[in-house]
């Protein structure tokens, strides 16, 4: 994570956390934290862990062993804390009927990087097999945008779309 260009160390996305008080936040509000793999070992995070925290740690690709065995070890630390894990949809390849070994409470869908296709069959699979899991679309620009995912069955809509006049 950066700010104004500038790369923030795990501690001090910590502290800034702190500092705008989301443990207050939380008691009434949604928050997505996204962190890096090393992020959770290096920092107090465990703090913010509240029913409207959700933790994100983004999939490695699946040929890095090496950041894989991060990526899960993160994860069962998160889940042992009693933190939420989100997830992206690499996560859930290449089998997706495959019983995962966290309690995932949301999967985020990147609305920029994929087909509007790929999203739609990829939110049926998950209302299929995993039909526990809150659908997160990130990087949605419009209004339009905003209400197809809602109308697909998208829970929770992320993106600049809200700053800006609906049409």
């Amino acid at each position: 994570p950066s700010c104004q260009g500038t790369t923030l160390t795990p501690p001090q996305i910590a502290e800034a956390l702190r500092q705008d008080q989301l443990a207050a936040f939380t008691r009434k509000r949604q928050a997505f934290v996204r962190l890096n793999a090393t992020d959770w070992d290096t920092a107090e995070f465990s703090e913010f862990i509240s029913p409207h925290t959700w933790f994100f740690v983004p999939t490695p690709a699946p040929t890095n062993t090496v950041a894989a065995l991060l990526w899960r070890q993160t994860l069962d630390a998160i889940q042992q804390a009693g933190g939420q894990i989100v997830v992206d949809g690499r996560a859930l390849t290449p089998t997706p009927t495959t019983p995962l070994p966290w309690t995932i409470h949301g999967l985020l869908i990147d609305f920029d990087s994929q087909q509007l296709e790929a999203i739609e069959a990829l939110v049926r699979r998950v209302q299929q097999t995993h039909p526990q899991i809150r659908l997160i679309a990130d990087g949605l620009n419009t209004w339009h945008e905003m209400r197809w995912c809602h109308a697909l069955g998208i829970h929770v809509s992320l993106g600049d779309y809200a700053t800006k006049p609906d049409e």
